[in-house]
């Protein structure tokens, strides 16, 4: 095998730096060849299998379509079995697990992947199927300033001691991300 022999190849559609990044640590040196092309990056992979695991892998971690296809590559002379080679294309969801953001008034947690992405209302803790007109909501690092007789953290525009909207969330920290919506604080 020469240093460019694949068997598969991965597609991301569109390509991202953060994903860019979390692909080619995860697959290693399984990754033979890596490049950029209109609209992503393909990842040529050394091993069908691998390539095929890992696939459903990043579609559960990171969440969107995977459309997986093979092709007639060659006939091996030795044993006349046909040789396929895989290609898999993944479309990964606008928002990464972690991101907060806003849909119809309400702020969501994003927390799945899979085929359809979910978030975690704020407040009430409920699970919804997330629309693609979402909008993504800056978080920010914030200091707890009271937890008696209601939480306040230190608002990072103001400086103001001000009360969060779910104090149910609360870890017991210090520092705790929260994000600000419609001039109330929310934590994360």
């Amino acid at each position: 095998m020469h240093s460019e022999y694949f068997q598969g190849i991965l597609q991301l559609r569109p390509g991202s730096k953060e994903l860019d990044k979390l692909i080619t640590e995860q697959l290693g040196t399984q990754v033979s060849k890596k490049k950029k092309v209109r609209g992503g990056i393909d990842y040529y992979v050394k091993s069908n299998k691998k390539l095929a695991a890992y696939g459903k892998r990043i579609q559960t971690e990171v969440g969107g379509t995977l459309t997986v296809s093979q092709s007639l590559h060659t006939r091996d002379r030795q044993s006349s079995k046909d040789l396929y080679r895989l290609t898999i294309l993944f479309r990964p969801h606008p928002f990464l697990v972690g991101d907060v953001v806003s849909s119809d008034g309400e702020l969501y947690l994003i927390t799945g992947g899979g085929k359809h992405q979910t978030g975690e209302h704020l407040v009430s803790g409920k699970r919804k199927k997330m629309p693609d007109d979402s909008v993504k909501q800056e978080t920010q690092q914030c200091v707890v300033s009271k937890t008696r007789p209601q939480l306040e953290v230190i608002d990072p525009e103001t400086y103001e001691s001000t009360a969060v909207e779910n104090s149910s969330r609360y870890k017991g920290k210090k520092k705790a991300r929260c994000v600000k919506y419609r001039r109330k604080l929310f934590l994360v």
